[in-house]
């Protein structure tokens, strides 16, 4: 959010602030992962438009969204994708939470790993290709240069012969 605050960017278009059900807004940034805080980033956006969000009905939504979020699946969905945990769990969630996206995230960091020794063997791969590709043609141009070489003797040969 700070980013998108640092480019001018808002939350809301004025079409969404006037049409926000704003319960089910707040559940979906808790699902999301947002602290409750960023009704305050929603109401600067809606008050270039003149709407003022119905905090009560957010916060409502918000309650309910943190508990779905809250689970040990969804932290080790967010783990999994690389996603960061921005600490919104009720303290009796927390644990569990943690327990989930810390798995994911170990799981995340091996993927990362994973794909870069895959890229590694690959360039690895790659030098061998060219490195045979290149001990082949030297081999080539030394061979075409010993037959050039007898061929030429065996040409001044002949025409020593019939001279």
């Amino acid at each position: 959010m700070l980013i998108a605050s640092l480019l001018g960017c808002s939350t809301l278009s004025e079409k969404q602030c006037k049409t926000a059900k704003w319960g089910e807004l707040g559940e979906r940034d808790a699902y999301d992962g947002y602290p409750r805080e960023r009704l305050y980033d929603h109401q600067k956006a809606c008050s270039e438009y003149s709407v003022a969000p119905q905090a009560a009905a957010y916060n409502e939504g918000w309650e309910k969204g943190v508990r779905l979020y809250c689970t040990p699946q969804r932290g080790f969905d967010v783990g999994k994708s690389g996603g960061s945990y921005r600490r919104i769990c009720p303290p009796e969630l927390e644990a569990a939470f943690q327990r989930g996206f810390e798995t994911g995230q170990g799981l995340y960091r091996e993927s990362k790993h994973s794909d870069q020794l895959r890229r590694d063997i690959q360039a690895y791969e790659d030098k061998l290709k060219l490195s045979k590709r290149c001990r082949r043609a030297r081999e080539t141009a030394q061979e075409n240069s010993r037959s050039g070489r007898r061929g030429a003797r065996g040409a001044a040969a002949n025409a020593s012969l019939a001279g």
